[in-house]
């Protein structure tokens, strides 16, 4: 399949897939895409994008959800929903789905009749009762014209998109202040073993602020807290085993922290 790109939304808004909103070619992905969207307003009677209004509202929802990661989108669904929406993003344009994967989600809260089973959300029902009333005015109107009547839909062109669209992971980050030359070791030790690593460090009076994510692409780390400012030996020693410094912070006493990293050249350098 290739890629095409087009200037307008096709499909409804609130349930298009964000590469839908972009323009381009549509597949097997973000049919999954809409088809979770759907589930979710079923489940949850709304969706996060709605209420948007005027000429910019396309581009409003579309960078809406690509702000709403998976855990956000489903915070009050079941697992299956989240577990779902992540394997759906996180597809490629032209990768064929594990559609047995996709429904054996769902097992463990589909009912032993799935075929029969009604739904009955407050979204489902609020959904229901809207198609009934604009199946209701149809009918009037085809009785009142016996002229046939032919719809156009009619899109508005893209004005302003954002071009690049990639699944975002839930942000892990955790910071210390106000933290004695004593107690540093203690704290990015336990922030290590979590999967985190130093991103910033400050000071202020003589005790240190640290950050610490996990989304710094790091794979390891190291620091000294050094007497004075700055340790130049050992920083030429990390320099030789591919360490980079990537956060440096100075005491009023004249002591020092300075944090060395390697990992992905592009995240250190």
């Amino acid at each position: 399949m290739e890629r095409h790109w087009y200037r307008r939304t096709r499909g409804t808004v609130r349930y298009a897939s964000v590469h839908a909103h972009l323009g381009r070619t549509g597949s097997r992905r973000d049919d999954l895409e809409s088809l979770a969207y759907t589930l979710v307003f079923l489940l949850r009677g709304r969706l996060p994008w709605q209420g948007y209004q005027g000429e910019n509202k396309g581009f409003l929802v579309c960078k809406k959800k690509m702000a709403t990661s998976p855990e956000s989108l489903c915070c009050f669904c079941p697992q299956p929903f989240r577990q779902f929406v992540e394997y759906v993003v996180n597809l490629k344009f032209d990768e064929e789905p594990n559609y047995a994967k996709c429904i054996s989600l769902f097992d463990g809260i589909v009912g032993p009749n799935p075929d029969i089973r009604p739904i009955n959300t407050d979204g489902a029902q609020k959904l229901i009762y809207q198609v009934g009333q604009k199946r209701g005015r149809l009918m009037m109107e085809e009785d009142d014209d016996d002229q046939p009547k032919k719809k156009i839909r009619m899109g508005m062109p893209a004005t302003q998109w954002v071009s690049v669209y990639n699944a975002r992971r839930p942000m892990k980050q955790r910071y210390h202040y106000n933290v004695a030359d004593g107690r540093l070791a203690q704290h990015i030790s336990k922030g290590n073993e979590d999967g985190l690593f130093i991103s910033s460090v400050a000071s202020c009076s003589n005790l240190w602020a640290l950050i610490m994510d996990a989304g710094t692409g790091f794979t390891s780390q190291v620091y000294e807290l050094s007497p004075y400012f700055l340790h130049k030996e050992w920083i030429m020693e990390q320099w030789e085993k591919n360490f980079y410094i990537t956060a440096l912070a100075g005491a009023n006493n004249g002591s020092s922290l300075v944090v060395m990293s390697r990992g992905n050249c592009n995240d250190v350098c």
